[in-house]
């Protein structure tokens, strides 16, 4: 036996977008043009593996879209469809409600502190320093690194060394001392440029910038510290930062002592 009409194979695929199993929508299907099945007929009619029909009549047993009745065989039957909805209904409103309750302790957990609008934060030490990693493998011509952490930037000195190789990397530090902990070409900036750009990330955010890294001039990540904790924050796209990465290198000179 087959689906006898086309309605049957519609009603069918709309039911697994509703959320049904494949299976699961299979077996319901074929009980409304059984009637009442067993187990063993189901398996024959819907070519189903004998074990999974038991699985799958277990579960829509639970979620009472079928009923059984009797042993020796068990016989199978759709549940009043009224019923059905009812119980399903229920079943997802509850699964809503849950689903908002775990949103929000992912929000919670991830981001307790405000970040700044159209940036994406990332607020583990991990994922912090996979997210740089990860972007100066996206770099296509060029890195800029705006330093006032040494010691942070130090942990990617051997990263960045190699990166080197099929890159320009430039490296911007806030101090000149910095140049001496990094293995790297160091620069500063004249005193013509606002080095307030080292530190602050806007009048209303209470984050102190540890690095700013930029890539080809399009892409942005912050690292910063709060409340002796570091937050990472991703963003792409950025076009005036294009002009004032552009701007910044066109202010700089090179720290003579690097190693």
């Amino acid at each position: 036996m087959e689906f006898r009409i086309q309605a049957d194979e519609d009603l069918y695929n709309r039911l697994i977008e509703c959320g049904l199993r494949e299976y699961s929508a299979k077996i319901y299907v074929a009980l409304f043009g059984m009637g009442v099945a067993s187990a063993t007929e189901l398996h024959e009619f819907t070519k189903i593996p004998r074990g999974r029909v038991y699985e799958t009549l277990t579960y829509l047993e639970e979620k009472q879209f079928v009923c059984s009745s009797g042993s020796n065989p068990t016989m199978y039957r759709v549940e009043d469809i009224h019923r059905t909805f009812s119980v399903f209904q229920n079943d997802q409103t509850s699964k809503s409600e849950i689903l908002y309750s775990s949103l929000l302790e992912l929000d919670a957990l991830h981001h307790p502190v405000r970040f700044p609008l159209n940036m994406v934060p990332i607020l583990t030490e991990e994922g912090i320093e996979e997210q740089f990693r990860m972007m100066y493998r996206r770099a296509k011509s060029e890195i800029v690194i705006l330093c006032n952490d040494a010691e942070l930037l130090k942990r990617f000195s051997g990263d960045l060394h190699r990166v080197r190789k099929k890159v320009d990397v430039e490296v911007i530090v806030s101090k000149p001392e910095m140049a001496k902990k990094l293995s790297l070409p160091c620069y500063m900036v004249k005193d013509t440029v606002d080095k307030s750009l080292f530190y602050s990330m806007g009048s209303d955010n209470q984050n102190s910038i540890l690095l700013q890294i930029f890539i080809d001039r399009r892409n942005m990540f912050i690292i910063c510290n709060n409340d002796e904790r570091m937050n990472g924050f991703y963003s792409q796209d950025i076009l005036h930062k294009e002009f004032m990465i552009t701007t910044l290198l066109q202010n700089v000179t090179r720290i003579k002592y690097v190693i």
